[in-house]
């Protein structure tokens, strides 16, 4: 499979799984593995949506959030082929 189908995967997943994600941050389902010091403004950022790219792939990483992270791992692989 080419990298452009790949890369198409990996955003339709991502596009599919981050809302998800987002909701269950902002309501508190989804929560750090361990304490995390800046937990409480990036989830404030998610609640007022002013969040960015970075924000959301540390909050994936500090919850080990295991959908998101099999996804980055994908684009991550495209994007060094």
């Amino acid at each position: 499979m080419n990298t452009d189908k790949l890369r198409n995967i990996g955003i339709r997943l991502f596009n599919y799984e981050i809302d998800e994600f987002l909701i269950g941050v902002s309501s508190g389902k989804i929560s750090p593995i361990k304490k995390e010091n800046n937990w409480n403004e990036l989830k404030r950022k998610v609640q007022c949506n002013q969040f960015s790219d970075v924000d959301v792939r540390t909050m994936v990483e500090i919850c080990q959030y295991e959908p998101l992270t099999l996804v980055y791992e994908l684009l991550d692989e495209v994007k060094e082929s």
